[in-house]
C-alpha cells in the first residue's frame, strides 16, 4: 500500500502528463482556427477582429505556458542543490521532498489560455454561421 506522499507523487505526474498534453492539444487547435479565420476572411467585421485576436493571445499565453513547463525540471535541479547544499551544511540526513506542483504564473498563464482560447472559438462560429446565413 502507498503512503500518502508516494500516492501524492504518482497522482501528480499522471495530472502533469495530461496537463502538459492539453496545452499542446490547444496550441494546435488555436493554430487551427488562425488558418480557419484567414481562409474565410472575408469583410471582417468585429467577431473577426476580436476572434483573432483572442486567437493570437491564446497562442502567446499556450507558448509562454509551454515555456514554464519545459523550464520546470530546470528549476527543480537548482532547488533540489540548493536543499542539499543547506542539508550538508545543517549535518542532516533527512530526506529532501520537493512538490512539482504548477506555480502560480503557469496557473494564470494556463487559464488565461484556455479562457481567451474559447471565447475565441465562440467568436468563430458565430462568425461563420452569420456568414453561412
Amino acid at each position: 500500500m502507498l503512503n500518502f506522499d508516494e500516492l501524492e507523487h504518482k497522482l501528480l505526474n499522471e495530472h502533469g502528463d495530461e496537463y502538459k498534453a492539453f496545452t499542446r492539444l490547444l496550441l494546435t487547435i488555436s493554430i487551427a482556427c488562425i488558418t480557419i479565420l484567414v481562409s474565410v476572411k472575408s469583410n471582417g467585421g468585429w467577431l473577426y477582429v476580436i476572434a483573432s485576436l483572442l486567437l493570437f493571445l491564446s497562442v502567446l499565453f499556450g507558448v509562454i505556458v509551454q515555456h514554464r513547463i519545459m523550464m520546470n525540471p530546470i528549476y527543480h535541479l537548482e532547488y533540489a542543490a540548493e536543499q542539499v547544499r543547506k542539508e550538508k551544511e545543517l549535518g542532516s540526513d533527512a530526506p529532501i521532498k520537493i512538490r512539482r506542483r504548477p506555480t502560480k504564473v503557469e496557473q494564470v498563464f494556463y487559464r488565461l489560455q484556455v479562457f481567451s482560447f474559447v471565447v475565441a472559438f465562440l467568436f468563430l462560429a458565430l462568425q461563420l454561421g452569420i456568414k453561412a446565413i
